[in-house]
């Protein structure tokens, strides 16, 4: 800990409870997302772990039972709320910048080898023409006609979704 600090919280749990208590002011959706990540992930592991001591390892260990565990976007959202942790740290200077204990720490996917791209999903698993048809039949039966047809020349045009949102009739040429 940086020295002048008086009231400073020495354990990992200690400073948990400050930063929960500093959400006020943000959604009750987000201060209940961040006690949930940091209560099921980070406290079982670091709760009584020293500030001072916490080091880049002592968050992989979070990450890696978290990863056994969860989805990869869940696990990304316990490295976010970790980093969040750690900036709040930042800001009271609790901790020092050099001393960053989630310095170099992935918890996003990454690729393995060059070109690969992270959260590829194999063309046999994509839905069929047929599939996109009764979406599109279903759209039509609920009463939705536009986005039906909206999501049929998506499915077959190929255009981003923005580029599509953004057409109007008068770029639409049917002669």
């Amino acid at each position: 800990l940086l020295p002048g600090r008086a009231n400073a919280p020495t354990t990992v749990g200690q400073l948990i409870d400050r930063y929960l208590r500093s959400l006020s002011s943000r959604s009750t959706r987000y201060a209940e997302r961040q006690e949930y990540l940091l209560r099921m992930w980070v406290r079982p592991v670091l709760g009584e772990h020293s500030l001072a001591a916490w080091t880049p390892s002592d968050s992989e260990a979070v990450l890696d039972r978290a990863r056994g565990a969860l989805a990869p976007s869940t696990v990304q959202n316990v490295g976010s709320a970790m980093r969040a942790l750690v900036t709040f740290a930042f800001k009271n200077r609790w901790i020092p910048r050099e001393g960053d204990p989630m310095w170099m720490v992935r918890y996003s996917p990454t690729a393995e080898v060059q070109g690969q791209a992270v959260g590829f999903v194999p063309r046999s698993e994509l839905p069929t023409d047929g599939d996109c048809r009764r979406l599109f039949d279903s759209l039509d039966a609920a009463g939705h006609r536009q986005w039906s047809l909206a999501m049929n020349l998506k499915h077959r045009s190929g255009v981003r979704w923005g580029e599509l949102i953004a057409l109007r009739p008068t770029d639409l040429d049917f002669d």
